[in-house]
């Protein structure tokens, strides 16, 4: 069995240490030997040195004295050994090692089947061997109420494999990947796409024999193809409900997992801000009441170049009349009575243009009061409150518009079409735009407009609302970035871009605008909008089967798992029999190296490529 370098050096003695050990100093020097005597200035290194390799039952020489160290029942021969040999520290050190090196090369409850490949075993965990095996031994010595059963008990337990790193059935084991027959059939890497960094990792798993799962890879591309290039952990890449926990409840006593969450939380912000940019680089508005009055603005802005291109129509038309207006007064009264009755609405006109028209059938109309009366109805169809008086001024007006002519001003037929159909178009536009009419009437506030009027809007109103604001830019960028930033209020992002992300608002508020994103953005910023919404996905989504403990009081319990008395006990003779060398070297030492080996498992750029695919 190969042991680890590292872990050789740090047991052996310095002559036989192998010489590509990558050791730290420190502790090579705390496990190493000088060829002092035992009264010599070393001395107490020395008797540190010589306790280890005591405890590993190693010789003189340095050389193992039990082949069998690493194998899967190492950890259970380890802890029995403990309890049965009367020698306290040589059963911890058998125990911590041979289930260190047990759960490092028997992770799951594998064997290695055909062509190389790890399979499962049917039947009881690694884990739950030991546990037996340890129950066994104790069973036969004395007992777990023993002082040496229940350390057996703690070593056994806290050191065992832990069945989060389980390794799926069907991946290559270490024979597979190492043959020369793998090596050769390895092909160029599958990822075309991508980082060099994602394309090196999925090139990593065809030279060792594997196969890129492809699902796992379109998660980590589309990651990447953010603005901001994101990365998935091999629990979000895998969606595995097993890994998305380990990872989630690891992060309280692993560093480098809650820095990696931190560091995703902020890649969403980022990239938020980065699509903000993009759609809107010409709007300065930043919340629903400001985006509401730079639209409205906007809107009445057309409605006002709309009215004088109306005015300047029908003012072409009186000078060609010698400075008359046109106008059948007798004519425009009794249609505009005629169409009230129609609608039932009569007895609701507003009285004082009513008595106005009538007053026109014996005076004449002029322009000027032609044009103060179309401006005077235009006021009540925007600010009555009365539904019916808004409804009967909206007939008059209509009326008005259609220029009834007397039989001498014929021939300035042209002039009145040009003027009239002007203003009906005018009229259309406010009908088929609610947000148009709204705005031009100031009837919606502008708190409420984009709420309104984009938010909960069908997409043909957005669609006619962008066409109706093509004559302003900034306008139409408003739209968008009012979109977006509903959608980052929905993250429960503030307008400065500070807040924990929540993907399950955003993605909520996206799915009701998802219909609209091609009326209100562009191609690559509307695939932007939804790639983050599937990663956030991805990076904070619970699956199924999942444990994560939210209120982090787990995480924190696995932290200060060492609370136990038993544990304390154990750790308090271990110094003792070490010299202090169990808590300055030996325990920082395992902790270390096995938190460093799963972030750079899960972290990594394209963690779980090898994961095996659904049949």
């Amino acid at each position: 069995m190969a042991v680890d370098p590292d872990i050789e050096a740090a047991f052996a003695d310095a002559p036989q240490a192998p010489q590509s050990s990558n050791i730290d100093p420190e502790i090579s020097a705390a496990f190493g030997t000088d060829g002092q005597s035992d009264t010599g200035p070393h001395a107490h290194r020395d008797l540190h040195q010589t306790t280890w390799r005591q405890a590993l039952g190693w010789t003189s020489h340095g050389t193992p004295s039990q082949p069998e160290v690493g194998d899967q029942s190492q950890a259970e021969i380890g802890a029995g050994r403990m309890a049965t040999s009367g020698n306290f520290w040589r059963g911890i050190g058998r125990g911590m090692l041979g289930t260190y090196f047990g759960s490092e090369n028997n992770r799951a409850n594998v064997r290695e089947g055909p062509n190389g490949t790890i399979e499962h075993i049917p039947g009881p965990t690694p884990g739950e061997q030991e546990a037996r095996g340890i129950a066994e031994r104790l069973s036969m010595t004395g007992g777990e109420d023993t002082p040496e059963g229940q350390v057996g008990q703690v070593v056994g337990g806290i050191f065992g494999p832990s069945p989060f790193n389980a390794m799926p059935a069907g991946v290559p084991g270490r024979a597979a990947v190492d043959s020369p027959q793998s090596v050769s059939a390895a092909a160029a890497s599958p990822v075309q796409t991508g980082s060099p960094e994602l394309q090196a990792a999925a090139k990593e798993v065809t030279d060792s024999g594997g196969k890129v799962n492809q699902e796992v890879l379109g998660r980590h591309l589309e990651a990447e193809s953010l603005p901001v290039p994101a990365r998935l952990t091999k629990g979000q890449a895998t969606q595995d409900p097993a890994l998305v926990s380990l990872e989630r409840n690891t992060r309280g006593k692993n560093q480098a997992f809650s820095d990696h969450f931190n560091a995703q939380n902020q890649n969403l912000i980022d990239n938020l801000q980065a699509i903000r940019e993009n759609v809107g680089p010409d709007v300065f508005s930043a919340n629903p009441t400001d985006h509401g009055e730079a639209l409205i603005k906007a809107y009445q802005t057309k409605a006002e170049q709309a009215d004088a291109d109306i005015a300047s129509k029908y003012q072409a038309l009186r000078d060609a009349n010698g400075g008359q207006f046109p106008i059948d007064a007798k004519g425009l009264y009794s249609n505009v009575t005629k169409s009230l009755h129609d609608k039932y609405l009569f007895e609701h006109v507003p009285s004082a243009e009513m008595r106005q028209l009538s007053n026109a059938t014996d005076e004449g109309m002029t322009f000027e009061k032609y044009e103060a009366m179309r401006t005077n109805l235009a006021r009540i169809m925007r600010s009555s409150t009365d539904g019916n008086e808004r409804a009967a001024a909206g007939i008059i007006r209509t009326e008005m518009e259609k220029l009834p002519m007397t039989g001498e001003a014929a021939k300035l037929k042209p002039l009145a079409d040009s003027a009239r159909n002007a203003a009906r178009a005018q009229f259309q536009a406010l009908d088929a735009d609610p947000a148009y009419k709204a705005a031009v009437n100031e009837s919606v506030s502008p708190n409420r407009f984009v709420n309104r009027f984009i938010i909960n809007a069908d997409r043909g109103d957005v669609g006619l609302m962008r066409q109706n604001l093509a004559h302003d830019p900034a306008a139409q960028q408003t739209m968008s970035v009012a979109a977006l930033d509903h959608l980052r209020n929905s993250a429960r992002i503030d307008d400065q871009f500070r807040g924990a992300f929540t993907q399950a608002g955003y993605n909520k508020s996206l799915q009701s605008l998802d219909t609209k994103l091609s009326t209100l953005f562009g191609p690559k910023d509307a695939g932007d909008i939804r790639a983050l919404g599937n990663v956030a996905r991805n990076q904070q989504f619970r699956p199924p089967g999942s444990y994560v403990n939210e209120s982090n009081t787990y995480t924190a319990a696995v932290a200060d798992s060492a609370s136990s008395n038993v544990r304390k006990t154990l750790e308090a003779a271990a110094d003792v029999k070490s010299h202090g060398l169990y808590s300055t070297v030996a325990k920082p030492f395992f902790k270390g190296r096995a938190a460093k080996k799963l972030a750079e498992e899960h972290l990594s750029v394209g963690a779980g490529l090898d994961y095996p695919s659904a049949p």
